[in-house]
C-alpha cells in the first residue's frame, strides 16, 4: 500500500534547497548530513545529489526551472529511480515533479514515514505508523493511478451509484483510519489502567527522551540491564518500552525509553504517536539525553524542548543528561558534578558518571528526603520487607529488650507520612533525623 524504499537496487538522487527567506537557523551542512543519514537508514542507494539556494519555494514545483532542468538531466543520465527532497512537498508539487522527471518523487515526510514503517515491531507501533501513513496518503490519492476515473462496484466496495474509484479509495482509507483509532483508544485505556496500578504500587516512572541518535537506548540498557537494540542510526528505537531498574538502591524506579525526536517531525507522526507520547505525561521525571559531542547539540536541545511544549509536558521536572563525554576528550568534567545540579555528564557507552546520575535522579524525584530512624513492631515483617524491596533501608538494628526493629531509612517525605499511618511504626530520636531539600 505504501512505498518501501528499502531496495538497494533503487538509484536515488537527493535534493536539498536552502530557502534563504526561511526562519530555519540551522546550517545547511547540518541539515544535509542529517538528511543523508535518514536516507541511508532507509536502505536507499544514493547515487547523486543536488543542492541549491532560493528565496522562496515555487508554488507549482517547489524548485525553480533551472534546478528542474538540472535534476531532470541527472535523472535521465543516471537512470534514477527515486528523487528524495529534504523538504515537505504539497501533493500537487509531487505530482508535477514526477511528471517532469518521469521518476518517483518522495518528500521528507514520506521518507520519515517509510523509516518508521521499517522500524515498527510491536502491534501498537505498526498501528500508529499505519495511521500516519494513511493520513499522509489520503491527500495524495490522485497521483498517477490509472484507474481513478473508472466506475467500480462489488461486494464491500459499493459506494452507491456512480461512485468513482477515487471516492471509493478515500472512503476505504477513512474507514481504516476509524478502525485504527478505535484500536489505539483501547491501548490508551489499558495504559491508563497501568498508570493507576503503577501509582498504587509506589513505583516512580522516569522517561528518557532526546533527539534521535543521542544514546537514549544505550543509557536505558545500562540503567535496566536490558538488551534493547542499539545502532548508530536515526530511529533505531521506535517502540516504547518500560523496564525496572537493575540497581537495588533505585528499586521503585521504572525507566521508559521513547522514540527519538527530530527536526521537522511530521505532524501525522506526532498525532499518531500521541498514545505513546502520552506516557510522558505520567512521568515523575524526564531524563533529557543530549549528545554533547554533537557540534549542533544546542539546536537539537531546543527542538526537543519545543516538542515538549507542543505536547504540553514541559512542566514535568527535567534532568539534562549530557551524554558521550568519551567523545569530547574531557572526562575530568565528572569531577565538577555537584549534588543537586540540574544536569549531569555521563558516557553511557563507557558507563561513566552513572552513579552521579543515579544520585541526581533520587534527589529530583524525592524533593524533600527524610533521613533517619524508625521503629517497627516485630510483627510487621511485611512492612520491613517492602521497605527493603523499595531500596529505602540504609541500616538496621534489632532491640532484644523491646522486640522492636529499628531501621535507618532514606525516603521521600510524602511516603514517610503514609508509612507512619501504619500501626506499630514510629519515629525514633527525631532530634537526630534530618530533612534534605532538593533545590
Amino acid at each position: 500500500m505504501y512505498l518501501n524504499i528499502k531496495d538497494t537496487s533503487q538509484k536515488t538522487l537527493l535534493v536539498q534547497i536552502e530557502i534563504t527567506g526561511s526562519k530555519e537557523k540551522r546550517l545547511a551542512k547540518d541539515r544535509h548530513n542529517e538528511f543523508k543519514e535518514l536516507v541511508l537508514s532507509s536502505g536507499a542507494n544514493i547515487v547523486a545529489g543536488v543542492r541549491g539556494r532560493q528565496e522562496q519555494p515555487v508554488a507549482s514545483t517547489f524548485i525553480k526551472k533551472g534546478k528542474i532542468s538540472q535534476i531532470k538531466n541527472k535523472v535521465k543520465d543516471l537512470t534514477i529511480d527515486l528523487v528524495i527532497f529534504n523538504h515537505d512537498l504539497s501533493p500537487s508539487q509531487e505530482r508535477n515533479l514526477e511528471t517532469i522527471f518521469k521518476s518517483r518523487v518522495l518528500d521528507r515526510t514520506g521518507l520519515i514515514l517509510d523509516i518508521f514503517a521499517l522500524r515498527a515491531k510491536s502491534h501498537t507501533g505498526k498501528l500508529q505508523v499505519e495511521l500516519a501513513q494513511l493520513s499522509h496518503l489520503s491527500t495524495r490519492l490522485v497521483r498517477g493511478w490509472s484507474h481513478l476515473e473508472r466506475q467500480r462496484g462489488g461486494i464491500g466496495l459499493r459506494g452507491g451509484p456512480g461512485e468513482k474509484q477515487l471516492e471509493t479509495d478515500r472512503r476505504l482509507i477513512n474507514q481504516r483510519i476509524k478502525t485504527i483509532n478505535k484500536k489505539l483508544n483501547k491501548v490508551h485505556q489499558q495504559r491508563t489502567l497501568n498508570k493507576y496500578s503503577r501509582q498504587k504500587s509506589k513505583n516512580i516512572l522516569i522517561s528518557l527522551i532526546g533527539y534521535t541518535n543521542s544514546g537514549k537506548t544505550t543509557l536505558f540498557n545500562v540503567l535496566t540491564g536490558s538488551d534493547q537494540y542499539v545502532a548508530n542510526q536515526p530511529f533505531a528505537t521506535l517502540d516504547s518500552v518500560t523496564r525496572k531498574n537493575k540497581d537495588n538502591n533505585l528499586s521503585p524506579f521504572l525507566f521508559s525509553d521513547t522514540v527519538g525526536f527530530i527536526s521537522e517531525l511530521p505532524t501525522q507522526l506526532i498525532e499518531s504517536f500521541k498514545a505513546t507520547l502520552d506516557e510522558l505525561k505520567s512521568a515523575d521525571l524526564i531524563l533529557h539525553v543530549v549528545d554533547i559531542s554533537d557540534s549542533n547539540y544546542l539546536h537539537k536541545l531546543e527542538e526537543v524542548n519545543n516538542l515538549l511544549d507542543e505536547l504540553d509536558i514541559s512542566h514535568i521536572q527535567q534532568l539534562r543528561v549530557n551524554n558521550k563525554i568519551d567523545k569530547i576528550g574531557n572526562k575530568d568534567i565528572l569531577e565538577d558534578y555537584r549534588f543537586g545540579d540540574k544536569e549531569v555528564w555521563i558516557s553511557a557507552k563507557e558507563e561513566l558518571g552513572i552513579s552521579n546520575l543515579q544520585e541526581s535522579m533520587i534527589h529530583c524525584v524525592n524533593k524533600e528526603v527524610f533521613v533517619g530512624w524508625i521503629s517497627l513492631k516485630s510483627s510487621l515483617g511485611r512492612v520491613r520487607s517492602n521497605l527493603y524491596s523499595l531500596g529505602y533501608v540504609e541500616e538496621e538494628k534489632t532491640s532484644t529488650s523491646s522486640g522492636l526493629i529499628q531501621l535507618k531509612i532514606k525516603m521521600g517525605r510524602e511516603y514517610l507520612q503514609e508509612l507512619l499511618l501504619e500501626k506499630g511504626v514510629k519515629l525514633v530520636d527525631s532530634n537526630k533525623n534530618k530533612i534534605e531539600v532538593a533545590v
